[in-house]
């Protein structure tokens, strides 16, 4: 399941509201495509949390989520 927990407008591109989104998912097999909200287009740092493993999500420019994990650089 897919629940949008908070949403910005930013413009609209071609007839569909841009929004900057804060997304719950019950896993990261549910994140969204870039342009599956009926209307909507997801825009570059939106975020989702995957509840079944607390991990969190940025969405980037290019259509992509990452895992964002907190850990530092220096591996």
């Amino acid at each position: 399941m897919i629940s949008i927990r908070n949403e910005e407008f930013i413009k609209y591109e071609n007839g569909k509201a841009v929004m900057r989104m804060e997304i719950d998912v019950d896993s990261a097999e549910e994140l969204p495509a870039i342009d599956d909200f009926s209307g909507k287009i997801l825009y570059m740092g939106s975020v989702a949390w995957d509840i079944s493993t607390g991990d969190l999500y940025g969405f980037k420019s290019t259509g992509e989520w990452v895992n964002q994990d907190g850990g530092s650089s220096d591996d």
